[in-house]
């Protein structure tokens, strides 16, 4: 009988670990070939963008979009900076990318980071450009489905911060995004309704849907 008991507190104990890593040690290994399409799946339904490695560096990763703008990043596969097809630096314009897929190895349960961004606020169809502060965290690791598939995921909550229009209050965004190692890259993100963020106008979720590992 204490066998039993001591085998079911074993399987318990296990059970939350058993579909996957506690841990994220290191970047992936990029090469040259891979791919990752995703798609809104509430928000801005129907619309898709893909991102695709054309060149791997000691420390850097070359990236081509869908529409051809070429992506610098670094071996976190954050971005440095994007050039569009007529050779202009359109870095500003890839805020999604620099503030959402901003990583920071290793991943582990607790792990906290964060960053300082430019951008612009909109609120009453006004534009401000001001700082925002960026946070991230683990809060956790659990399997999730999406159209490309079920993958191990390093479940991310996102914060971000920026002043009000009077520069008297706050204005906070929780994002949640989910990491998959076996991918390389995001697999889901998600975040509510806000009228004070683009494109939080709505409830906002994206999902991959295709991963096409280099050959």
């Amino acid at each position: 009988m204490k066998k039993m008991v001591l085998i079911s507190s074993i399987i318990l104990f296990l059970g939350p670990m058993a579909f996957g890593q506690e841990r994220i040690e290191n970047p992936p290994e990029y090469k040259v070939g891979d791919r990752w399409e995703w798609k809104w799946t509430k928000g801005r339904e129907g619309h898709s963008w893909s991102n695709k490695v054309i060149e791997v560096k000691e420390n850097e990763i070359l990236a081509e979009t869908g529409r051809k703008n070429k992506l610098f990043l670094d071996r976190q596969y954050n971005v440095l900076k994007a050039i569009n097809p007529k050779g202009e630096d359109v870095t500003h314009n890839f805020w999604w990318e620099r503030w959402f897929w901003f990583k920071d190895f290793p991943l582990y349960h607790g792990k906290k980071w964060n960053q300082t961004q430019k951008g612009g606020f909109f609120t009453r169809g006004i534009r401000f450009e001001q700082d925002y502060e960026i946070s991230y965290e683990v809060e956790g690791f659990e399997k999730v489905n999406v159209r490309a598939g079920a993958f191990n995921a390093a479940r991310i909550g996102m914060t971000l911060i920026t002043e009000d229009e009077t520069g008297k209050g706050k204005i906070t965004l929780n994002v949640n995004l989910w990491y998959s190692p076996e991918v390389k890259n995001y697999v889901k993100g998600e975040w509510p309704f806000s009228w004070h963020w683009i494109p939080a106008w709505r409830d906002v979720a994206f999902q991959l849907i295709k991963f096409e590992p280099a050959k």
